[in-house]
């Protein structure tokens, strides 16, 4: 008995040692999450003759810059971002979008639409401008294990082509994770393939309870001293704009966005639904705080006109692991 606790103590000696030694590694290698304080970005507009140039500036560095032509379509504008060899034409977005209704223990109601009204906001706001999205859909009996490990390891593979990483969930969450239809994918899985997203934006969208404990671990705050151009709203799901706008990802860094705080439910049907509303009614650029903060205004405002039964216990947040993501709204000539 004493030489196999011996034995034992120095496999658990010798297991933590690896472990070290490979986190070490990783981050050293820059697969790790870096706990680097939040650099607020500035949006920067100039008119010139014949022209409008909308600048993005972070850190003392115009990385992203948007020409607006005072000519007609098809191409009356051009969407730069700066790269190690200068400026060259912004990449395509990638979007993994998942939901699943048909539970077989717990069925759902909204998941499935959830995700085809972000498709519907893809398509009509930047694939129809000419901003290619590589989408994948997942719904119901199709989102597995298997299929949802592998393409997020498919984005995680190929982020770099992309300057824009979209992930976006509807459905049942778990303290430890997220539910799919054939089982569970735990949060620190989840956490690696966020980690290991190469593309200059990568935001992550969380509907489903317990949202929150898929939360990185290191956060950091974004100080924010510019207020959104957008108007808050006491509007859960205000009206979409009447006029036609392009919207434009701009900015270096990781969000994401979740529906509820670990241990919190939240209803399906309500915060993928508030944020595209809200993404659809902006006529002025779009800061993620203010977007969240507007989401809450009206979670509260509908609370107290609702009945006791019907009231949203959610509490929608956002998370800010690196850097700044903003969503330049620009009108266009379709008016």
């Amino acid at each position: 008995m004493h030489i196999y606790n011996l034995c034992t103590k120095y496999t658990k000696t010798w297991r933590f040692a690896w472990y070290f030694f490979i986190s070490i590694f990783m981050i050293f290698l820059g697969c790790e999450p870096e706990n680097r304080p939040a650099t607020p970005g500035k949006v920067v507009r100039e008119i010139l003759p014949g022209q409008e140039t909308i600048s993005f500036w972070q850190g003392g560095q115009e990385l992203d810059r948007v020409i607006l032509w005072d000519r007609p379509e098809p191409r009356w504008y051009e969407i730069l971002e700066m790269s190690n060899q200068g400026w060259q034409d912004t990449r395509y977005i990638q979007c993994l979008l998942v939901g699943i209704n048909d539970y077989v223990d717990a069925p759902l109601d909204y998941c499935r639409e959830d995700v085809i009204l972000v498709e519907q906001y893809l398509k009509r706001y930047f694939h129809q401008y000419q901003q290619p999205c590589r989408i994948q859909k997942l719904l119901d009996s199709q989102a597995t294990q298997e299929q949802v490990k592998a393409m997020l390891l498919e984005q995680v593979k190929n982020s770099s082509q992309f300057s824009t990483t979209l992930f976006v969930f509807s459905g049942h969450g778990t303290e430890q994770g997220l539910r799919l239809y054939d089982g569970e994918i735990h949060a620190d899985e989840l956490r690696y393939y966020f980690a290991n997203t190469q593309s200059s934006r990568v935001l992550w969208l969380l509907d489903s309870c317990d949202s929150g404990a898929v939360a990185a671990r290191d956060a950091v705050v974004l100080a924010r001293k510019s207020k959104s151009a957008a108007q808050p709203s006491k509007t859960l799901f205000p009206t979409a704009s009447s006029y036609a706008w392009m919207h434009v990802f701009v900015g270096r860094g990781k969000f994401l966005l979740l529906s509820a705080r670990a241990n919190q439910e939240a209803q399906d049907g309500v915060f993928i639904r508030a944020l595209v509303a809200h993404l659809e009614a902006a006529e002025g650029d779009i800061l993620f705080p203010a977007l969240v903060r507007s989401i809450n205004e009206g979670i509260r405002h509908y609370n107290r006109r609702c009945r006791p039964e019907n009231i949203l216990t959610m509490t929608p947040w956002l998370q800010v692991i690196q850097g700044d993501i903003q969503l330049l709204v620009v009108p266009s000539p379709k008016g």
